[in-house]
């Protein structure tokens, strides 16, 4: 365990103890991103509620590809779609089943790494914290909890204070 410092040579008042004491808490988190890293987990509470991996090419998911061309090609889309893929990047994406009447799909950013290892959880895992953050509250903005039923996305061990519905 080692213990870091920062030292201002302004003078010092309550606008420059601000700054530093961010600067402080954006280089602490560096540090433990470098070193440990950080880990989100989030938990799907809900009937159907599902979660699951897969591909996109060109920011469209591969499901919706394949579908789209054996909807034009027929039984022989798979010559087509191989042909349109070749020499294409794919990037890994999420599926989100939310209850929707369409799946809802998000390409995973770089730097952060997703593990599925049920349906209804997801771990979030990288070395920057505002970037696995900010992916954690993309995805949990599509099914917030609510306090009535206790549904939504939740992070791990997180408690919603519930609400008496009418009676």
């Amino acid at each position: 365990s080692w213990k870091q410092s920062i030292v201002i040579k302004n003078e010092w008042n309550q606008h420059s103890c601000m700054i530093s004491s961010t600067f402080n808490d954006l280089l602490s988190n560096n540090i433990q991103g470098v070193s440990r890293g950080f880990r989100l987990n989030l938990d799907l509470v809900g009937v159907g509620y599902k979660v699951q991996l897969g591909q996109s090419v060109d920011g469209q998911p591969l499901p919706l590809l394949e579908a789209r061309y054996k909807n034009k090609y027929g039984d022989h889309f798979k010559e087509y779609l191989d042909e349109f893929l070749e020499g294409k990047d794919s990037v890994q994406n999420l599926t989100l089943k939310l209850g929707f009447s369409h799946d809802i799909y998000l390409d995973i950013p770089e730097g952060v790494t997703v593990i599925c290892p049920k349906y209804s959880s997801l771990i979030l895992t990288g070395n920057q914290k505002d970037t696995l953050s900010q992916f954690a509250a993309k995805i949990r903005s599509y099914r917030l909890p609510e306090p009535y039923k206790g549904k939504g996305i939740l992070f791990k061990n997180e408690v919603i204070r519930r609400k008496q519905g009418k009676n």
